[in-house]
C-alpha cells in the first residue's frame, strides 16, 4: 500500500476531514504521514517585518503540531510548514521531494465565481501531480476510530442542478 501520504491542512475544519482517510490508508501500508501547512504568498508577500513573518510561520507549526496529536499513537508522521508561494505548486513539489507516493486532500466544493476568484488548489495538485491525488468533498462520509464509513458525518445533501 502507501508508504508516504502527503496530507495538506489549510487550517480549515474541511480540510482536516483528510486527515482520519489519509491516517486509514497509511496505517495499512506501515507508512507515514506528512501534514503540511503552507502559509498563502499574500499572507507573507508583505514582509512588514521579520518578525510577523515568524510569528505566522510559528501559528502553522502549532497548528500542525495540535493536529498530529489528535493522530493514533501508532500512525507515523511528521509535520512540514511550507515556504510562502504558489501552493498547489509547492504541494507538488514537496509530494516530489519527499517520496509521497499519494496526495490526500479535500476540496471547498466552491463553483462559479467563489472558484474563478479563489481558484482551486486541489483542481492545481489533481492536475500537476506526479503521484496519484485522493480528493475528498465537502459531502464525503469520514471514517470513524474503527475504520468504517460513517453515514452521518457526510454534509448535507447537493440542492439545485450539477
Amino acid at each position: 500500500m502507501y508508504k508516504r501520504i502527503l496530507v495538506p491542512l489549510d487550517g480549515s475544519e474541511a480540510s482536516e476531514r483528510a486527515i482520519p482517510e489519509a491516517e486509514f490508508l497509511v496505517e495499512r501500508g506501515g507508512g507515514e504521514l506528512v501534514l503540511v501547512s503552507a502559509a498563502e504568498s499574500g499572507q507573507l508577500a508583505l514582509r512588514l517585518t521579520n518578525m510577523v513573518e515568524e510569528r505566522a510561520w510559528r501559528q502553522c507549526e502549532m497548528y500542525l503540531k495540535s493536529r498530529s496529536a489528535l493522530l493514533k499513537p501508532t500512525t507515523a508522521h511528521r509535520t512540514l510548514v511550507l515556504q510562502p508561494g504558489n501552493v498547489g505548486e509547492l504541494l507538488v513539489e514537496t509530494a516530489d521531494e519527499l517520496g509521497c507516493d499519494l496526495i490526500v486532500l479535500t476540496s471547498h466544493g466552491r463553483n462559479g465565481l467563489g472558484r474563478q476568484v479563489l481558484g482551486s488548489v486541489a483542481e492545481e495538485v489533481a492536475r500537476n501531480a506526479y503521484v496519484p491525488t485522493l480528493i475528498l468533498g465537502p459531502r464525503c462520509q469520514l471514517r470513524n476510530a474503527s475504520g468504517t464509513l460513517d453515514r452521518h458525518s457526510a454534509g448535507p445533501a447537493p440542492t439545485g442542478r450539477f
